[in-house]
């Protein structure tokens, strides 16, 4: 169970890594509110 938790941790911070990613990357493109906003309420 410990390490089912490790893992699933682990895992939650890598998307959260990644969710960084391409905010900052959508930030410096030109805006595409319309997918963005999309995502944003996807989550």
């Amino acid at each position: 169970m410990n390490f089912i938790l490790r893992v699933s941790n682990n895992l939650i911070k890598q998307v959260l890594f990644m969710e960084l990613n391409f905010y900052e990357e959508m930030m410096e493109a030109p805006p595409m509110t319309g997918e963005l906003q999309v995502f944003v309420f996807y989550y």
